[in-house]
């Protein structure tokens, strides 16, 4: 998933190329209207492995248009097991891909599966902190856990798509959509967690998310959590409807906002 990481995207993309694994992968880019030659190079990688890579590029930009990106992939997506990756984040492990893929083989019940993620600072990797807390680096975590925050990193996750066979309706009106994508993935089985570090997330000044103020964040993310809560049992709802503010999430961010400055001094 791209969108003007022409800086970055050649680095995403040899982080999968060299992955070491004894089954078959396809790579599928989609490109979001890039303007800075990200296309460019992403056509370079298309011509010289055309037999595993496919590519949507977009004409217009659709995040300004309100679409979520992965509604647009997910029926394009053909394999048991989905990986993402952002095209400014890489992995940093070669066994990513087979680790997962054996951790989710021997845990049939597993939806989906994540090792830890290094927060790295621009294209100078200087380090900033590991993700998930540690309070979440348990190998087997349950869909109520994800209720005071998401604690799954975007470009380290992998899927068990028959867990999620398709995009529900309402999606497309979500803030961001990776948090409720993984939480209805857990509705049919738990996180796994492979105690390695496998992938690096970056912070710069085009990461959306890195530059959104805290009490944005805090409103989007109640709608997405207003919005799983509804797809919910009965039962299952209580957690989701505890506000942020006594969950403790905002002290959270504000922990962690903190600490970004200080280590910017």
């Amino acid at each position: 998933m791209t969108y003007n990481q022409s800086d970055y995207i050649s680095e995403a993309l040899e982080s999968v190329l060299s992955q070491n694994t004894d089954f078959a992968i396809e790579i599928l880019i989609h490109d979001d209207a890039s303007t800075d030659g990200t296309q460019q190079i992403i056509d370079t990688y298309r011509s010289k492995y055309p037999d595993i890579i496919r590519t949507i590029k977009q004409k217009e930009n659709q995040h300004s248009q309100g679409r979520r990106i992965i509604e647009i992939l997910w029926p394009e997506l053909q394999g048991d097991y989905i990986a993402l990756l952002d095209g400014d984040d890489c992995w940093t492990l070669k066994d990513k891909l087979a680790r997962q893929v054996k951790f989710l083989d021997e845990n049939p019940d597993c939806a989906l599966c994540q090792g830890r993620t290094r927060y790295v600072q621009g294209s100078n990797r200087r380090s900033i902190r590991s993700f998930p807390p540690r309070r979440h680096r348990q190998k087997r975590r349950e869909l109520e856990h994800m209720a005071p925050g998401n604690f799954v990193q975007t470009s380290n996750v992998m899927i068990r798509k028959s867990m999620l066979p398709a995009i529900p309706e309402g999606f497309e009106c979500l803030p961001f959509g990776d948090y409720a994508l993984f939480a209805l993935a857990a509705q049919s089985g738990w996180i796994g967690y492979i105690n390695e570090e496998m992938a690096f997330y970056r912070i710069h000044s085009n990461n959306m998310w890195a530059q959104t103020p805290l009490e944005d964040r805090l409103a989007k993310t109640e709608t997405v959590r207003a919005f799983i809560a509804t797809r919910l049992p009965p039962e299952q709802r209580d957690p989701w409807l505890i506000p942020l503010k006594k969950s403790g999430f905002l002290r959270k961010m504000l922990r962690t906002a903190i600490k970004k400055l200080f280590d910017r001094q």
